[in-house]
């Protein structure tokens, strides 16, 4: 479950391929120790593939996922609407294509 406001606020931006969105928020999913205290705030930057299906799969399944869609501006204004959307007291931001290790 996640709290009203959760600890940590991830940030992830993500356009076009969501492969490797898929990758990301399951290395996120398994980390230990932040149970309960993490959402993980996706926004799409208009992305004209299968991405925003795939978000709303994985936002299914986990409820920590805020997913946010919004039309093709950019990274740089894309990351800032995610992180004007966090609830988080700690932000955290991770590139569509990055892989949190254990």
């Amino acid at each position: 479950m996640v709290p009203t406001q959760p600890e940590i606020a991830l940030c992830v931006s993500t356009y076009e391929k969501p492969w490797h969105l898929q990758r990301v928020l399951a290395s996120i999913a398994f980390q230990e120790g932040v149970e309960g205290r993490m959402e993980l705030v996706v926004t799409d930057d208009g992305s004209t593939d299968d991405s925003a299906a795939v978000i709303r799969r994985l936002a299914g399944r986990d409820r920590r996922i805020r997913p946010f869609f919004r039309a093709h501006a950019g990274i740089g204004a894309t990351d800032n609407a995610g992180v004007r959307a966090a609830r988080g007291e700690w932000i955290a931001r991770m590139d569509q294509d990055d892989v949190a290790m254990p």
